[in-house]
């Protein structure tokens, strides 16, 4: 497995000023999960710590942030739609008093294919 150590501050320093290039620090995973060291070049110091873009953890938590919002925004559509539907099959069945209406919505619905017993 990949040994990380920190930079020394003079190597950070040399890092700063570009006169030497390291690497990413962080391990990854290859094919037939073996693990190495990033092959990229290092852009980002956070704590001592050498990352490149992909791995930088203020770039990560962006990145997982973003992500979440835009999933929580896909599932507040969703749960509207459902609520509007959800009302909008309430107002049907309430609708409904005669058997023969009701007896058609109850095979509609289950054409539809949302019997379990199906």
């Amino acid at each position: 497995m990949h040994d990380k150590k920190k930079h020394t501050e003079k190597e950070l320093e040399d890092w700063r000023a570009g006169k030497v290039r390291y690497g990413c620090q962080e391990t990854v995973f290859g094919e037939r999960m073996w693990d190495h060291q990033c092959q990229k070049g290092a852009t980002a110091e956070r704590n001592g710590w050498l990352y490149c873009k992909t791995h930088d953890p203020v770039r990560v938590n962006e990145r997982r942030e973003a992500r979440n919002k835009k999933w929580a925004e896909e599932r507040a559509q969703k749960e509207r739609k459902r609520a509007r539907r959800r009302t909008e099959f309430t107002k049907r069945v309430m609708a409904t008093t005669a058997e023969a209406p009701a007896a058609a919505l109850v095979d509609e619905i289950l054409s539809a294919g949302f019997g379990w017993w199906r």
